[in-house]
């Protein structure tokens, strides 16, 4: 499992949100949070 895929999902069990939460909270599109929760092999994020 990737770190991003680790990190999104951990953030919003931690806050209790879900991944649409997140979307909004971040201000990152849903459908971005949602692959990087869901990718298995993502590591990193190209930027």
């Amino acid at each position: 499992m990737g770190l991003i895929r680790l990190r999104v999902r951990e953030l919003a069990e931690e806050k209790g949100w879900t991944l649409k939460e997140v979307s909004e909270r971040s201000g990152i599109p849903y459908s971005t949070v949602k692959n990087y929760a869901q990718a298995p092999n993502r590591k990193s994020v190209a930027v």
